[in-house]
């Protein structure tokens, strides 16, 4: 009876932990923003091997509940070497004066006057426009890599030497 009793026990510390353990995990998850939910933190990001770091004033990049990963545009368009302009009027951003036009919350971008249809919209969060990073750094000829280690996630982003 008393061995019951300690498996039992256990049984029930192993759960109750189990449920906290995923109960912090989810509390993560952040409100959502016009659709898009923060799910996972990006740990590190690399451009040309050197960790870059997103000021906290200029927010964070993370994957989203559609498993991309969202930076603030202005903090990746500026590390990658290239300008950005805000259109009021038109919620647009243009990268290098109008070879890249995005608009808020539209699929579809201009690249060099041609209509692209990217895998997420941009959108806005606290003030801050966020892009998809695969879209923004292949589009201005970067390559990029994923990969996780445990709960580390790394993005390496290179420059395409095979332009």
């Amino acid at each position: 009876m008393r061995k019951d009793f300690r498996k039992i026990s256990r049984l029930v510390v192993v759960v109750i932990s189990s449920i906290g353990l995923s109960t912090s995990i989810l509390a993560y998850k952040l409100p959502e923003t016009e659709g898009h939910y923060k799910l996972l933190p990006i740990n590190h990001i690399y451009i040309n091997n050197v960790e870059q770091h997103i000021p906290e004033k200029m927010g964070m990049a993370y994957t989203d509940n559609k498993w991309r990963t969202q930076v603030p545009l202005r903090f990746i368009s500026e590390k990658l070497g290239h300008k950005i302009d805000w259109v009021d009027s038109s919620n647009e951003i243009k990268i290098d004066h109008g070879k890249i036009t995005l608009k808020i919350d539209n699929p579809y971008a201009l690249v060099n006057e041609n209509e692209v249809l990217m895998d997420s919209e941009p959108f806005i969060d606290e003030n801050r426009a966020y892009i998809p990073l695969r879209f923004i750094s292949e589009t201005l000829g970067y390559t990029v890599e994923y990969t996780v280690e445990g709960v580390q996630s790394y993005i390496h982003i290179q420059e395409n030497t095979t332009k």
